[in-house]
Parts: structure tokens; sequence; C-alpha cells
């Protein structure tokens, strides 16, 4: 039986809202620990229409990384050889021979070239995704709600679910100049957008016991917090702290996303994510994908 979110921390003794040991002093898991066998075969009755949607951002994106991670090699190639194990081979991998072509008549220079509303639109909300900005408690209640009233059943959440809220930020950084994006990544301390810390926000995401939060935006939550003294941020309790062992997805790409859930009317779907085995890692590339 999960505590109640008055009764965190579990402990006196440990930080604000942490829920340490809750499962177990040895887990590893943390939230995760509510995707249980019940909680997968539930969410896989939201495939309904055979939709699918890549959530994961370009590896080359974005040129000039936030929080002084510029500053360090940013290669990935040189990091890790994607055919070094178990792997898939892509339509790039091998060619016709002698007509040195790839899948649909491709030539190597053709691979190797780069390629070519919401809730806040829909009520006049304007902001600039690439400064700090806080997605308040309220808008995000009211966008829940407005979504649960447009879709075919209404939104309920489940033990186990994954929140994805997206700030826009991506689409506004492929729309900067070349100077506008080296400013925003170097500036420090960092500036962006996000969910704005509120207590009442923590309080939601653990009585509906979610897994795992996600977006857009560089830190999900808005950097530097602009409300007056929040007393927390969301890396602290959800993550960094491992407060409560909550992962939290950044950077993620919800354009195309967000355009078939708008159109279809359904804002939930099922939802999957397949991180790099890399033992000891701090973080990996998400490799999520959402199935409408």
């Amino acid at each position: 039986m999960q505590p109640s979110f008055s009764e965190l921390p579990l402990n006196p003794a440990d930080p604000p809202y942490s829920a340490w040991g809750l499962w177990g002093h040895d887990d590893e898991a943390g939230t995760l620990n509510l995707l249980d066998e019940n909680t997968v075969t539930q969410a896989a009755k939201e495939i309904q229409l055979g939709h699918r949607f890549s959530l994961n951002w370009s590896l080359s994106l974005p040129r000039t990384p936030q929080f002084q991670r510029h500053t360090k090699p940013f290669t990935h190639s040189l990091h890790f050889n994607t055919q070094k194990g178990s792997q898939i081979d892509g339509l790039r991998h091998f060619a016709y021979q002698k007509a040195g072509l790839f899948y649909n008549g491709k030539t190597k220079d053709d691979i190797i070239a780069p390629g070519s509303s919401a809730y806040a639109e829909r009520h006049g909300k304007t902001y600039d995704a690439s400064g700090v900005f806080a997605i308040a408690y309220d808008d995000l209640m009211a966008c829940l709600a407005e979504q649960s009233q447009m879709s075919r059943e209404p939104i309920e959440f489940r033990k186990g679910d994954i929140l994805l809220v997206r700030s826009g930020y991506t689409q506004k950084y492929l729309q900067l100049a070349e100077d506008e994006e080296r400013k925003l990544g170097h500036k420090m301390p960092p500036e962006t957008c996000g969910v704005g810390q509120d207590e009442r926000m923590l309080r939601f995401l653990w009585e509906k016991q979610v897994a795992v939060v996600g977006g857009d935006a560089p830190a999900w939550e808005c950097l530097p917090p602009v409300c007056v003294s929040p007393g927390f941020l969301y890396h602290e309790v959800l993550l960094l702290v491992a407060g409560w062992g909550c992962p939290i997805a950044e950077l993620l790409w919800l354009e195309d996303l967000a355009h078939a859930c708008n159109e279809h009317g359904r804002w939930t779907f099922f939802f999957t994510s397949a991180p790099l085995n890399v033992p000891g890692g701090d973080a990996s590339p998400a490799n999520m994908v959402a199935m409408l």
C-alpha cells in the first residue's frame, strides 16, 4: 500500500518528500516498480489505430547543449559503436554492390545529407519556449480537463502511467538563428522553460502513482525557478536525491505525436522506452516510441 503524500518523508531524518525504503533499501528501480504486469497489459489496450511515433530527437541536437555540457566532447559515434554488440541493421547498412544504390534508389550522397495545436495556442497563451517560463499547475490541470472532455472517453490516471508535457521547446529551437542557439547553450546558470515548481504538482504525481515524467524541455522543470521560494526542485525530489526514484525524460520530440493526438482526439497511448544497457550509466538515449 503506497503511503499518502502527507506521510512523506517516510523517515523524518530523510530529505523532504523522499520515499527512501518504500520498495526496499536495496531497490534500484524506484517508481518503475509501479510498472507491473497488469499495468503493461492494460497499457497495451491503448493501441487502437496502429500509429507509431518516435519520440527521439536527433542525436545531433541540440548543437550547443545547456548545463555546460557543450564544454565536454559531444560526439556519439566515438563513444559507442552501434555494431559492436546486439544490433539491427538499418536500411543504409548495405547497398546493391554494382549499382551502389540503397533502399528506394538512394545514393550514398542522398543518405549522408541531412534531411530537410496545442492547449496554450488554443487559449492564446503565448510565451518564448526558448526562455524562462514556468508552466503553471493550474494550466496543466486545465489542459488535462480539456483533453479529457475532448476525448472519446474521459482520461483517468492509472498506477504506473507516464506523464508527458509538451512545452514547444524543440519546435522553437529549430527556429533559432545560429547565434541565438549558441547564446542559449552558453547561458549560466541555464535558463529553460518547463513545469513550474509547485507542491500541488508533487502531490498530483505521487497520488496518481506516476512512474515516469517527460517532455520536450531541457530539464522538464523550469530553471531557474520563477516562483517565490519553491523550496524544492523536481530533480531533487523525483530523481537526484533519489527521493522517489522517478525517471525524468527530457528533450523528447513530441510534435508529431501532439498533432496526431489533436487529430484523433486521444491523449492517451501506449508508451515504450528501451534505454541502452550500460551498467553503471547515469543516463541513456531515450529510445522511446508512442503508439496510438
